[in-house]
């Protein structure tokens, strides 16, 4: 990002694209909506081609990286953007070409080309998405960084509107080679070092006017969200949840109670408990950047403002057994079934309109009476302030190895292990106890309750730590050893050949997140070998 943004924003030159052909879908008016997915379809093109770059060809004379930003020309009014800079630092570049070549069958897919752009190109052509010559009509100016950003409706009533912002290198030819890609399904403005390009000729005009007035690099609260997770990386991504509701009021039901749904996982990703409550009063900014560290690839991302619950205490996942293929934990593991229920509520308040609160107090009541659970209060108890699941090797029989141990209340447990063993028929094997110290341990075998139990070592495992560096102090933890399971069981999951053949290189995958206040973190790694 650049501290003087508009000095790449010169008076633009308006491309009117031109008709669409006549073998093509019917091009977008200037001011209506017909053709949108189309067009949409050639901007996000366009976009790819730019996003895929950075090949050997010319990574050495592109080690410094630098230059034009594409927030620079979106205007500070964006209500989101999602950008990809293919011109960070040296180990980043060399890093993701290195990350990318270790896998068939990208490497298939990108072929012979020391420039991945002209592969990506050729791919959307042949799939009738974009027309014209690579070496002609698009090399000689698309330039290693573009974006999607996302404006407020610029009429009342109207619909938030997507822009793709394209760097170039030459404006003439950038002009020209648009102009023969699109196939009049977009109207671009090329402004120095910038293509903005839109459905509506209208749009990308007062984009590169608004931009050139304020931009988003200009925005001091989208700079200090981007300052906070520092490294960019190859990608990154910012979404203002509160402008999100302005510019589209009826996203406030889908975002708070079904979009982003509570959990573990969803909370993970949102930030433990940074998952927005449901209604009108969605608010609360998330930023993300995917990026390369060594031989690791992860996603780091950071929630400012949003409500979430306070958890307390580490995941516990560490503490399994060193041969523990897959796990999922959380601290505060009563506080998140609690809000958890809360969120359900509230969906099924919105779907079931006035009767929804009755309906599931009738269904509590009625699960009450017939199993002797109170919801969500004896899960909460059961669980307590921990609870790990995890997955080992096959024992007994070649069965799945999986248990869970938890911190809450032994009895309370007890009783739902034998409502669900009860219940379940033959279907389900009996379960097994085990006590490890407080905890308690209920497994699919007796061999792997007692393992769980007494076992440990997962936290000093070098597959374990690099996926998970931060898992000491993360309050939720997802791990999976992803070349352990394939070996353990590719024969139970009927994996092809070609699977193991394409994950033969992965190592392992971890998620972690934590909140402090108002604001919460998480790390998404994968790890190869």
């Amino acid at each position: 990002m650049t501290d003087t943004p508009h000095e790449y924003l010169p008076q633009p030159d308006v491309i009117d694209l031109g008709p669409a052909s006549s073998t093509t879908l019917p091009a977008q008016s200037e001011s209506g909506t017909s053709g949108r997915k189309r067009g949409a379809i050639i901007g996000g093109g366009l976009l790819a081609v730019a996003l895929v770059g950075g090949g050997a060809a010319y990574a050495v004379a592109a080690l410094g990286g630098g230059g034009a930003q594409p927030d620079s020309a979106v205007p500070s009014s964006a209500i989101a953007i999602m950008k990809v800079d293919l011109d960070p630092s040296a180990g980043q570049k060399i890093d993701a070409m290195r990350f990318a070549r270790m896998f068939p069958d990208v490497k298939a897919a990108l072929g012979d080309s020391d420039d991945p752009r002209e592969s990506l190109f050729k791919v959307l052509q042949a799939q009738n998405e974009l027309i014209g010559d690579w070496a002609t009509d698009v090399r000689p100016w698309l330039g290693q960084r573009g974006a999607i950003a996302v404006l407020p409706a610029s009429t009342s009533g109207g619909e938030p509107t997507p822009i793709v912002v394209l760097t170039v290198t030459d404006a003439g030819k950038a002009e020209a080679g648009l102009a023969k890609l699109s196939q009049g399904k977009a109207f671009c403005e090329v402004s120095g070092e910038f293509a903005v390009c839109a459905q509506d000729r209208a749009v990308a005009a007062k984009a590169v006017a608004d931009a050139a007035r304020s931009s988003l690099a200009d925005d001091p609260t989208y700079r200090k969200d981007v300052a906070a997770l520092g490294e960019s990386g190859i990608a990154s991504g910012w979404v203002d949840l509160a402008r999100v509701m302005d510019a589209a009021p009826g996203l406030g039901g889908a975002l708070g109670s079904g979009g982003l749904p509570f959990g573990l996982l969803g909370s993970t990703l949102a930030g433990v408990g940074g998952a927005p409550s449901a209604g009108p009063d969605v608010k609360g900014r998330y930023v993300v950047a995917l990026r390369f560290d060594g031989t690791a690839l992860e996603l780091v991302g950071r929630v400012e403002g949003t409500n979430g619950p306070q958890l307390k205490g580490a995941s516990g996942v560490g503490d399994l057994p060193a041969d523990t293929l897959a796990a999922l934990g959380t601290g505060g593991a009563d506080t998140v079934v609690n809000e958890a229920w809360k969120q359900l509520k509230t969906t099924f308040a919105t779907m079931g309109g006035a009767d929804g609160p009755g309906m599931v107090d009738q269904q509590v009541a009625q699960i009450k009476e017939r199993f002797g659970i109170t919801i969500p209060d004896d899960i909460a108890a059961a669980l307590g302030s921990r609870a790990v699941l995890s997955l080992g090797p096959p024992v007994d029989q070649d069965l799945p190895a999986i248990a869970l141990r938890v911190s809450g209340d032994r009895a309370t447990l007890t009783k739902l292990v034998g409502v669900v063993t009860d219940n379940a028929g033959e279907s389900l094997p009996p379960l097994a106890q085990a006590e490890a110290g407080n905890d308690t341990v209920v497994a699919s075998s007796q061999t792997y309750a007692d393992a769980v139990a007494k076992g440990s070592g997962l936290a000093a495992s070098k597959v374990f730590s690099d996926a998970v560096p931060d898992a000491a102090q993360a309050q939720q933890v997802i791990f999976v050893d992803i070349a352990g399971l394939v070996k353990a069981y590719s024969g139970p999951l009927e994996m092809s050949e070609d699977d193991v053949k394409n994950m033969q290189s992965l190592s392992a995958l971890g998620v972690s997140s934590s909140r402090d206040g108002s604001a919460a973190t998480f790390k998404v790694r994968l790890t190869t070998r």
